[in-house]
């Protein structure tokens, strides 16, 4: 009797696995000997962690369908289960099931998703085969508009001019993940913006194209975008551009990210008398942003290596630009968000001061405080306020102005 229960047994452990066995043998990493055994553990089958392991294994082999089966189990049996719910929003948008991606972030009977699932699923909605469009409008006040936007290098008029503005910007982006690989993505967007002053002389228009091919799994994110943009500005057509920014996204944690980049920019002035401020750029960057319940917070440093692109170039064209950026936004209850940011440029030119032996240095800052508000869905306010100054070392671009501005954000 002891000799035929103990076949038994043999015979038992033979056909039945145990969750145990499953863990090891996915943990020695024989995926398909893990599945093979979770299908045979019947007596672990209301346990989360078998149909996890299960579903883990079966997408290590490639078998999308057994996995996203597998997710959904365990979603049935523990619907606050995070990782199960962000990898199934991923899968079901890799394959093309975009209904079913944002019914994840749905509220149901039996679970409300977190808000951090719900930001992490609608990144994932938007970003496989929809379109995504911003709109914002806003009005304010510069204290000084007679200042070049940016870094191109237009000295500053003898007087300050101050002038209320209105502007108005807009873009779209377009994602597509290609079929036969569903980490490889392409993207196009546009964008306009349009800034109206006062002072009309200053009327600035500006327009952007880009395309790009990315590639990407659960931890990192790789895009190479090509750019083309132009600018309208002192009554003008004044300048294009062409770029490549090939970047790359990684997630150090679940609430950080690593990025870094490299940037190729040519800069071509249409009037005859700006095309010696011709130059072409070459350089990098890298940062984090730290995104912890709600709240976010980066810095991020570059470094750019002008050289002018005319062969009669005009003074301080080449140079060397190093930058830092720092900034937050700190949510101060569900509605509203406190907002700052830090700027600093500094620029040492190739070119000597007037009458001296001396290289012209420019200390660039630019500090912002606002507060912006989500009043539902797609729309945000904000109204802020910007100190920017210049510090040289060259008399004539030496200046400060103080900048005003409310907008609507609208984005979809």
């Amino acid at each position: 009797m002891k000799k035929v229960a103990g076949l038994t047994l043999l015979i038992l452990s033979a056909v039945y696995a145990d969750i145990t066995e499953v863990q090891s043998l996915y943990e020695r990493g024989d995926y398909a000997g893990a599945v093979t055994a979770a299908r045979k553990d019947t007596a672990d089958y209301g346990k989360v962690q078998l149909h996890l392991l299960w579903a883990k294994s079966a997408m290590a082999l490639g078998r999308v369908d057994e996995a996203v089966a597998a997710y959904e189990r365990v979603l049935m049996l523990d619907p606050g289960q995070h990782e199960a719910r962000l990898r199934l929003a991923k899968l079901y948008a890799e394959t093309g099931r975009m209904m079913l991606v944002k019914q994840l972030a749905e509220k149901t009977d039996e679970y409300t998703p977190t808000e951090k699932e719900k930001a992490a699923i609608a990144v994932l909605f938007k970003e496989n085969g929809s379109m995504k469009t911003f709109a914002r409008l806003g009005a304010g006040y510069d204290s000084n508009i007679n200042v070049s936007p940016g870094d191109i290098n237009l000295l500053p008029g003898s007087e300050e001019i101050g002038s209320g503005f209105v502007r108005f910007q807009a873009g779209l982006e377009h994602t597509r993940t290609l079929e036969k690989s569903r980490n490889l993505y392409i993207r196009g967007s546009a964008g306009v913006s349009l800034q109206y002053n006062e002072e009309k002389t200053y009327n600035l228009y500006s327009g952007l194209v880009s395309a790009g091919i990315g590639y990407r799994k659960d931890r990192y994110d790789f895009y190479f975008p090509v750019c083309y943009s132009r600018m309208y500005y002192l009554r003008n057509d004044f300048l294009g551009s062409v770029s490549a920014e090939p970047r790359l996204s990684y997630l150090l944690d679940t609430e950080l990210v690593g990025i870094a980049n490299v940037k190729y920019i040519r800069r071509d002035f249409v009037q005859a008398a700006d095309k010696g401020l011709a130059d072409t750029a070459f350089g990098g960057g890298a940062g984090l942003f730290w995104l912890p319940s709600g709240h976010k917070f980066f810095i991020k440093v570059n470094y750019h290596n002008h050289r002018a692109g005319s062969m009669d170039p005009l003074p301080y064209v080449s140079k060397q630009v190093s930058e830092l950026y720092a900034g937050v936004s700190y949510r101060i209850d569900s509605l509203y968000s406190l907002i700052g940011r830090y700027g600093y440029r500094y620029t040492v030119y190739d070119d000597t001061l007037p009458e001296s032996t001396q290289r012209r240095r420019d200390h660039y800052h630019d500090m912002t405080a606002g507060i912006q508000g989500s009043f539902f869905e797609g729309f945000k306010g904000s109204c802020q306020y910007e100190y920017i100054v210049n510090d040289t070392n060259y008399g004539p671009a030496r200046y400060r102005k103080h900048v005003m501005y409310c907008g609507l954000d609208f984005r979809y």
